[in-house]
């Protein structure tokens, strides 16, 4: 009985530190607000894209549709190195719209990481003051460029967004879209508190003063991704710029959703790959959580050894139950509310999914354009 009350007492202390977490995100979520800011900056939206012919046409009408003044603007897509005809479609609206150019990334400009290097090839020839960045697979609401803009209020230097996948009717989709909710909910409530932990580069923006005041991707530049993440994080640790997330639902850039469950985890180990070099503090936090998870896993063997089923369920209940508020939080920010009745099938899957994707993502490999990284 020694070994049981060991392993539960620790797995009370894990559930206490996981429960001071969510009340600290709970709170940034509370004082999240929309921007007020009334000026209208110059801004250069940058779109990296590589192989994305099918695709890019679709995001660049969404962008020649916004509603900020045209000579406010440009569209700069970064042709990363295309074997099909990407160029050759940007080509058409360069010839059509005046504010949308096609810069081509070389193999080796500034940085090894082929999506960092096509962003600077793009910032290099950029004009803007703002610089807001999407993907070639995402089609931006007409009042996006608008909508972060007005987030930039004094002092702020880097504004996060929601980026959810397009609404899909069948369970996987749904529990896709779900996870994508929980992953901006952990980034807009760190935010909302002052801190710095994830975002997603699909909907992101920054001053580019910000961006040249803390050095570009500095040393980050080698990792292959973390381009939103680990660049809202060195912007927000220099404590002289502010952090924003845009709640706003004219800002939500919707994706195209994985075409499976392969493509899907493959995106999350790229993302997650980044976690490395995140700063020791949340290293300890990402440890201390992912211990709690692999704790309640644990917990069904030990407590089917110890005559004790009730044991296991209480453990899933209460992670249940602090998850809820959260979650539910996020899904009124986010417009989601739709996705509530799922919530229980995607607890009892979250726990063995990230038991599995964290390891993957830090000592795997992964796929991103046809290219393999370790």
């Amino acid at each position: 009985m020694l070994f049981f009350r060991i392993f539960f007492d620790i797995l009370f202390i894990l559930a206490a530190v996981y429960s001071v977490f969510l009340i600290l995100i709970f709170i940034g979520l509370c004082r999240l607000r929309e921007g007020s800011s009334a000026g209208s900056p110059r801004v250069s939206v940058i779109v990296a894209a590589r192989d994305e012919e099918k695709n890019i046409g679709r995001c660049l009408q969404a962008l020649a549709a916004q509603r900020y003044p045209k000579d406010r603007y440009e569209v700069l897509v970064v042709d990363d190195n295309s074997r099909d005809g990407t160029a050759g479609v940007v080509s058409r609206f360069v010839n059509d719209c005046g504010n949308v150019r096609l810069v081509r990334a070389t193999e080796k400009s500034f940085v090894s990481s082929p999506k960092k290097n096509a962003i600077l090839c793009g910032i290099q020839e950029s004009t803007g003051e703002v610089i807001l960045t999407t993907d070639a697979d995402c089609i931006p609401p007409p009042g996006w460029i608008s909508g972060m803009v007005r987030c930039f209020e004094p002092r702020v230097g880097a504004v996060a967004g929601f980026s959810p996948s397009l609404v899909g009717n069948s369970l996987r989709q749904r529990l896709i879209e779900l996870e994508s909710v929980c992953f901006a909910v952990v980034s807009a409530g760190a935010i909302g508190i002052g801190g710095a932990i994830s975002c997603v580069g699909r909907n992101f923006g920054y001053l580019r003063k910000a961006f040249e005041e803390v050095g570009g991707f500095g040393a980050t530049g080698e990792v292959v991704s973390g381009d939103d993440d680990l660049l809202l994080q060195r912007i927000g640790r220099q404590g002289l710029w502010e952090l924003r997330f845009s709640i706003c639902p004219d800002t939500f850039v919707p994706t195209l959703p994985a075409t499976g469950w392969g493509e899907f985890i493959n995106k999350r180990k790229r993302h997650f790959s980044a976690g490395v070099s995140y700063s020791p503090v949340l290293r300890v936090l990402g440890a201390l959580v992912y211990s709690y998870y692999l704790f309640i896993l644990l917990s069904l063997p030990v407590s089917l050894v110890y005559g004790k089923f009730w044991i296991w369920l209480l453990c899933l209940g209460t992670k249940l139950l602090l998850d809820t508020p959260v979650v539910l939080k996020g899904l009124t920010l986010f417009q989601r509310q739709r996705l509530l009745r799922i919530l229980p099938l995607a607890e009892l899957l979250h726990i063995p999914y990230l038991l599995v994707v964290w390891p993957l993502a830090i000592w795997g490999s992964f796929q991103w354009k046809e290219r393999a990284y370790r």
